[in-house]
């Protein structure tokens, strides 16, 4: 059950690297993705932290900075909290069904492909209940999961959380998975469908996958390098619908900043949350400096 939530999970990171908009930059400070929070009359430091929802291994790889920040923390809050067992996957795929499905805004042999696909890395059973998905949410699962389906990794976020389980840390969410995945309903479905048959026909033909001119491998880099600003420039280059990134980024970090005043004022958290949620003059950390927090960058590093 986890490895359908790591999959579904991943989305709003992935959204916001490859389509996001940015108008502005962050502030010169932004080459750190560890924030420290304080002031303004709390009593305990806070951390806001800046992921990348990627089962990549060298992103766990954390130095004593990092760890320090993180084991001072009682609360540890993600933008889902992902390690409940007991959640409701009827209702969850149930969220993710398409009113319009693949079928009826793609031609014939572009729907033939992408079953062809899915029943060969989900068998042919699985393909009918596949088709009936968003095609966006459909295209996360298929590109999150390995050629062995017994190699599934956690994703970043998950891994946080369970350290903080394991720690017998509080995790909490600063947004439902329901609300999460509310968010691609405004992202019209041809055009989710012809990305996942471009998505599709590069990995059957054994291409690398760079949706938008963005590979996975530059944004891994781009990532451990720390920059926020190097993610805004990243994401200048893709243009997409306003709405949708108003409400991805915007809308949502005013919701998470909202939410972790909340906790913040009450005890020490370390809130880890998709990286793109932090810069820009309506990132979170512009947000919380405006309401009279202090928010300064940590310096840590990724071990090798």
């Amino acid at each position: 059950m986890r490895s359908m939530i790591k999959c579904f999970g991943i989305f709003s990171f992935f959204l916001a690297a490859f389509f996001a908009n940015a108008q502005s930059h962050s502030a010169p400070d932004s080459c750190s993705l560890l924030w420290c929070i304080s002031g303004n009359g709390l009593t305990d430091t806070s951390y806001l932290f800046g992921t990348m929802h990627s089962s990549d291994v060298r992103l766990r790889k954390f130095d004593v900075s990092w760890k320090s920040a993180f084991e001072s923390c009682k609360v540890i809050v993600g933008e889902t909290e992902m390690q409940n067992s007991s959640m409701d996957m009827t209702s969850l795929f149930q969220s993710m069904l398409a009113y319009t499905t693949i079928e009826m805004v793609l031609p014939p042999e572009k729907v033939t492909a992408i079953k062809n696909f899915i029943s060969s890395r989900l068998g042919p059973d699985m393909a009918p209940i596949m088709m009936k998905m968003q095609p966006f949410f459909l295209m996360v699962l298929l590109m999150e999961l390995p050629e062995d389906l017994r190699l599934v990794e956690e994703i970043m976020d998950i891994h946080i959380q369970a350290l903080a389980t394991r720690s017998g840390k509080e995790v909490v969410g600063l947004e439902t998975l329901t609300e999460q995945l509310q968010v691609i309903n405004g992202v019209p479905v041809l055009y989710q469908a012809e990305l996942l048959y471009e998505f599709v026909s590069m990995s059957s033909a054994g291409l690398p996958i760079d949706l938008g001119g963005l590979d996975d491998s530059l944004l891994i880099q781009t990532y451990l390098n720390q920059c926020l600003d190097e993610f805004v420039v990243l994401s200048e280059q893709i243009d997409f619908d306003e709405r949708l990134m108003t409400q991805l980024l915007p809308m949502r970090n005013v919701k998470f900043v909202n939410r972790l005043e909340k906790l913040i004022v009450e005890k020490s958290v370390f809130c880890a949350v998709g990286a793109l949620h932090l810069p820009d003059n309506n990132g979170m950390i512009a947000m919380l400096r405006a309401r009279g927090y202090t928010v300064s960058p940590v310096n840590f590093k990724f071990l090798q």
